[in-house]
């Protein structure tokens, strides 16, 4: 079977249609992990609250899909896509270093009147820092 030479044209036109319409939307979890990097104290503080907020915003959207869903399995779906979504929410706040916004400890700075060591055992046992990290912050 041959193509007629006058839908050569008609075709290449419809197969260059086609592939400028192919949209490259990035994923929720990619807008997430590609955010840039706050440049500084003040910025990763409004990042993490910004992560906080999310977070729970993720997680009410689960249950109201999990309440309007028709099906058990549209339900999981809604969950599981809120789940993906939180998992990508926490590694940015790992990468941001946000892990004492969200403790209901004291953060690793130290307080007046608490030594060095103090200060280095709390961020050690309260936070996901490494010890490099915490040195850091308890030398401020």
């Amino acid at each position: 079977m041959s193509i007629p030479k006058r839908a050569i044209p008609f075709l290449a036109l419809t197969l260059l249609l086609l592939g400028c319409a192919h949209s490259n939307s990035e994923s929720y979890a990619d807008a997430v992990l590609n955010r840039p990097m706050p440049p500084d104290d003040d910025a990763r503080m409004r990042e993490c609250a910004w992560i906080r907020s999310e977070i729970a915003r993720q997680q009410g959207l689960a249950g109201v899909g999990a309440t309007m869903a028709t099906t058990p399995l549209m339900a999981a779906a809604y969950q599981a896509m809120a789940q993906r979504n939180v998992a990508a929410l926490e590694s940015r706040a790992s990468n941001v270093q946000c892990t004492a916004a969200f403790s209901s400890a004291p953060a690793a700075a130290p307080a007046s009147g608490q030594s060095f060591d103090q200060c280095f055992a709390r961020c050690q046992q309260y936070t996901d820092r490494t010890k490099d990290q915490c040195f850091d912050a308890c030398n401020k």
